[in-house]
């Protein structure tokens, strides 16, 4: 009988070393930080108000915009406008666009070469967000985009 017994132990011996193994792998997996999580720009689209100063925006996006490069264009690929605030862009036949060190892009009216506004973007890998403000430094306008290819690919 003592046989058996330290038969069965043997036996189970591998099995819970491999249980307790995986108790540990999951445990570690779960308390394991990874990389941040993509910033949300649903939420600061929702936050970004009409008449907003500048500084009260981009504190409301809570994360830095990034440099628009080309006067602001993106080499996304196919976008979907999700939605639309205000004065959400300016007609390009109707100003000139200029790159900002501060990485915005001022539009001057091609007419009386007055400042349209400027605008600012934050990007992830699905969506873009422009927020765009008047001559008063305040919001006039936001639009989110979604990156087709990338919802796609979901």
């Amino acid at each position: 009988m003592r046989e058996t017994r330290k038969r069965q132990v043997a036996l189970a011996a591998p099995v819970i070393a491999t249980v307790i193994g995986l108790a540990v792998v999951l445990v570690l997996m779960a308390t394991r930080r990874g990389p941040s999580p993509e910033p949300d720009l649903a939420a600061p689209y929702v936050r970004v108000r009409s008449g907003m100063p500048e500084a009260d925006a981009l504190a409301a996006v809570g994360v830095p915009p990034r440099p628009a490069e080309g006067s602001g264009r993106t080499d996304r690929g196919p976008v979907r406008l999700v939605a639309e605030d205000g004065t959400a862009h300016f007609p390009n036949a109707a100003v000139t666009p200029v790159d900002r060190e501060d990485g915005s892009v001022l539009y001057k009216w091609d007419a009386d070469g007055q400042v349209a506004g400027w605008a600012r973007w934050w990007d992830t890998r699905r969506h873009t967000l422009v927020v765009v403000f008047g001559p008063d430094g305040t919001v006039i306008g936001r639009t989110p985009y979604e990156d087709t290819t990338a919802v796609a690919g979901r």
